[in-house]
């Protein structure tokens, strides 16, 4: 060991469900996306592979955007208290996901 911090891997290149027939969008947090898995954990699936077959099991498919890689719910920042830059990220995800849909369904989708 260097002295160095062993930083979470990244994660794998994660293929997104098909938004047709999906009933539901998921937004995988920031957290997961990012991080990643630490290096010690198993190299198996990701969270995100994980609730999707989850999802796809109990009837209800999702969809990931495409663009979720810049959505955050602004949770980091609350909780060290940047109370301003909690409340940009959490309307720009809110804006997100509302351009997303219409009542009763995903946006483009059944």
């Amino acid at each position: 060991m260097n002295g160095c911090l062993t930083l979470p891997s990244q994660p794998e290149e994660f293929r997104s469900p098909k938004k047709e027939g999906a009933r539901a969008i998921y937004f995988p947090s920031c957290i997961s996306r990012i991080m990643g898995r630490l290096p010690t954990e198993p190299k198996d699936r990701s969270l995100m592979e994980v609730t999707v077959e989850l999802a796809r099991r109990a009837g209800v498919p999702v969809y990931i955007p495409s663009d979720v890689a810049g959505t955050c719910c602004g949770m980091p920042f609350s909780s060290k208290g940047f109370t301003r830059a909690h409340a940009i990220a959490a309307k720009r995800s809110c804006g997100t996901a509302l351009a997303m849909v219409r009542p009763g369904q995903v946006a483009g989708g059944h």
